[in-house]
This record gives C-alpha cells, structure tokens and sequence, in this order.
C-alpha cells in the first residue's frame, strides 16, 4: 500500500510543482527558527568548540506570505535571488532518515541531501511533511558545528556554517517557505528578510537577552526582540 501511494504521487507528479505550507506547517518552521534563536540568545547552542556566546539583538521570526511567493518562484537549477536569504533542504523518498553531511551548494543557498517526501494529498503525508520540516531546520541548525567565528562577523572561511548562521541572524525577522518538486530531488526552500551572511557583518551581538532591543522591546518567552 505504501509502495502504491508513492507510485500513484509519481505518476501525477512528473515536472516542477509547487505546494505553500498549510498554516500548521507555518507555525513549526516559525518555533524551530525561535526556538533554536532563543538557545543561541540565552548562551545554549553548541558550537564546534562548546558554546555559542548569549545574544542581546537577536529578533524573533514571524511568517511572511510575500516572502512564501518568492521561495515558490525557486528555481530547480539553483538560481538565488540575492536580495533575500534563502536556505533549502533537498529530499527523496519516505521515510525521513538521518541527514547526509551538509553541503553548500551556491551563493546564498544551502542544500543538505537526504530523503523524504514532497506532497500533500492526505493527512498522513502532512504528518510526514512535517517530520521534513523539523528535519530541514534541525539540520540547518546543527551546521553550526562546522564552526562560527569568534567575534561573530561573518566571513566565507565559515560558509559551510552557513545555513545555521542565516537562521540565527540578528536582524533577520521574516521567512516565508514553499516545497517544490524538481526532477531529481524534492525541495523545502526557505527566503529570509532581511537577509543574512552578509561578509564583514556580524552574525548577532554578544550580551544578555534583551538588552540591546530598542523601543519595540523583547518577547520573554524566547529571549529574542520584537
């Protein structure tokens, strides 16, 4: 039965397709960003040699149709619209195993392979497509590993880190999401506004949650500012 729903989702979908997230996938992409921003905020993020430093200018993410529109235009060749951030997760078939070791792929755009699923056309594949979102942001986070520089400024000799350090860009406080089928991978793509890595910027600043938030104050729930 399992074999025959995969192969009927073949069969009807043969080229590039498209599908937004429902409003239940918006909010889990959403609290992964904020969640693992708030570990970052608060000093509890891993980082290739202990910890990330606590963040006191680090926003928290809300969703952003407009910007779901423009992840829905992705281009399976892998264009970049340099004027946003974007990161994607490349998958292939059900079930959702262990992530392959993350890559980068081209400017501005970060592809981890592993397999999964790409539609919608029942409950079940909801339920899957959101083991792939947890997994595509749980894998973009854990790239930190790879190393972030100390003082926090962003520069190419750390872009394998590239993905992490786009979702926990200080100034970043939009994301709009889209899966998309191409013809060899299915991919969750993800724009971000305003856009992260940019070179000689720092990533966040260092000090305690809050502090340096402005007049639109902090969400004490995460840590991370209005």
């Amino acid at each position: 039965m399992f074999k025959l729903l995969l192969l009927i989702m073949t069969v009807l979908i043969i080229s590039k397709a498209v599908n937004t997230l429902s409003v239940y996938e918006q909010s889990l992409i959403v609290d992964c960003h904020n969640i693992y921003r708030s570990q970052v905020a608060y000093g509890k993020a891993k980082n290739s040699t202990g910890f990330l430093p606590k963040g006191k200018n680090i926003k928290e993410i809300i969703y952003c149709k407009d910007l779901e529109e423009i992840a829905e235009k992705w281009n399976c060749s892998g264009g970049n619209n340099e004027d946003y951030g974007e990161n994607a997760y490349g998958f292939e078939e059900l079930p959702v195993p262990n992530a392959l070791p993350f890559h980068r792929n081209l400017i501005g755009q970060y592809v981890s392979l592993s397999c999964g699923s790409k539609l919608r056309f029942s409950k079940t594949l909801r339920f899957l497509l959101a083991a792939v979102l947890l997994k595509a942001c749980n894998t973009w986070a854990e790239s930190c590993k790879y190393g972030v520089a100390e003082d926090l400024e962003y520069d190419s000799a750390h872009s394998r880190s590239g993905a992490c350090t786009q979702m926990i860009w200080a100034e970043t406080f939009k994301i709009g999401c889209a899966f998309i089928k191409c013809p060899i991978y299915n991919y969750l793509v993800c724009r971000y506004s305003p856009r992260g890595n940019n070179p000689g910027e720092l990533i966040y600043q260092k000090g305690s949650v809050c502090t340096e938030c402005g007049d639109k104050g902090c969400s004490y729930t995460y840590g991370l500012c209005l």
